[in-house]
């Protein structure tokens, strides 16, 4: 090729690559988005934003969460409470004790702890139960989005710049920036919500990939793509075809299950009352497995 198409060619390449190793079958892809996006009515999913600053089983400590809804392919809704996780607290209609591990520092078991199945498929049943005894209300399903994935995402789009909040988000110091934003709220209105800058943020970026350039598109496909399979981003279906569909790509989030005469190795940790201490813990594990 001529040295001025070399480069996009490369960029195609790869997205190529991307597509077709990990999307083998285009049509059950865009039958199953379909399904997802509410081609056959109103759905309602439950968007969970965790910390991997506080680790949980399924990737950190639920924050903040958002409700969208869609409805043949379009985004009709999206609620993203100013006050976070904890305008659930208090809520709960029943009253469940919380796992063994979680009741030094809480009598309750409640919507901001319930991720606490490794398994994503049993966390995302536990999440979808604690929102309808809280709000009355029933979700299509939830997806769970780790704070990471705002770093891949603007490293893509580029830095966020924010007026309101005078707040600048770059790759490099994203997750770091705003948590010191939400930290140092000043709650001298009385409002309590820290977490309305995500609010705020969130449309601020939807704004930005409406415009999108086709070079920054692939890159956005190919850590999509990474994401998933590194399981910062999980999800769980009430309906069993999309279920069937995120799970045959690995995007359920569910534990392997293992066949007769066979067994693996599967660490999971769980912050409990350390903060956001895991940024500066590193962790190394020395396994050693003897065939006898």
């Amino acid at each position: 090729l001529p040295a001025e198409y070399q480069e996009s060619f490369g960029e195609f390449r790869e997205l190529f690559h991307t597509l077709v190793g990990d999307i083998q079958n285009v049509s059950d892809v865009i039958s199953g988005l379909e399904l997802m996006l509410g081609s056959e009515g109103f759905k309602r999913y439950l968007v969970v934003f965790q910390n991997q600053y506080e680790l949980r089983p399924t990737g950190g400590f639920i924050g903040s969460f958002g409700v969208i809804d869609v409805q043949n392919g379009k985004i009709l809704n999206i609620d993203i409470p100013g006050g976070g996780s904890y305008d659930l607290q208090g809520q709960l209609s029943t009253f469940v004790l919380p796992p063994v591990p979680l009741q030094p520092i809480n009598s309750r078991w409640e919507f901001q702890d319930g991720n606490w199945f490794p398994d994503f498929k049993a966390t995302g049943e536990k999440l979808a139960w604690f929102y309808q005894k809280s709000r009355n209300t029933t979700v299509d399903g939830v997806i769970a989005i780790n704070a990471s994935v705002l770093e891949r995402l603007v490293h893509i789009i580029g830095p966020i710049q924010n007026e309101q909040y005078d707040l600048m988000l770059t790759s490099e110091s994203a997750i770091k920036d705003l948590s010191y934003e939400i930290q140092s709220y000043d709650n001298t209105d009385g409002a309590n919500t820290p977490k309305a800058v995500l609010s705020v943020l969130f449309e601020q970026i939807t704004e930005v990939m409406k415009t999108i350039k086709p070079e920054q598109l692939i890159g956005m496909v190919t850590e999509l793509s990474d994401a998933l399979s590194e399981r910062e981003i999980q999800a769980y279906f009430t309906d069993n075809r999309v279920q069937s569909f995120a799970r045959s790509y690995g995007w359920s989030g569910e534990i392997i299950q293992s066949e007769e005469n066979q067994d693996y190795l599967m660490v999971v940790n769980a912050n409990i009352g350390g903060g956001k201490s895991d940024v500066n813990i590193s962790q190394t594990v020395e396994h050693q497995a003897v065939v006898e």
